[in-house]
């Protein structure tokens, strides 16, 4: 799974993540980020068959969980939905 953004003409912002797009594998080849938030701080957090955080500048937040990266163990297939609670926890269903 990799993020890019765009702006706002449409083409790629080569500003986030020091080129544009960034890659990021999570555990296997075919992990996807089926939902997404972001958050207070402006950190994109990414759900789907696991949980990743960016930066708001498009890094890993290697602070997040296991070195940017979180898994969905009680459902084999992923998350199915991601949201924060008021006081910033992540909820995965």
């Amino acid at each position: 799974m990799g993020v890019i953004t765009g702006a706002s003409n449409g083409s790629v912002d080569t500003t986030f993540a020091s080129a544009g797009p960034t890659p990021g594998t999570l555990m296997l080849p075919s992990d996807t980020g089926e939902w997404m938030l972001v958050r207070a701080s402006g950190a994109l957090l990414f759900s789907g068959s696991a949980v990743r955080q960016y930066t708001a500048n498009g890094a890993v937040d290697t602070s997040f969980g296991y070195g940017g990266w979180a898994g969905v163990p009680s459902n084999p297939e992923g998350a199915f939905g991601v949201a924060l609670q008021s006081d910033g926890k992540i909820v995965v269903v």
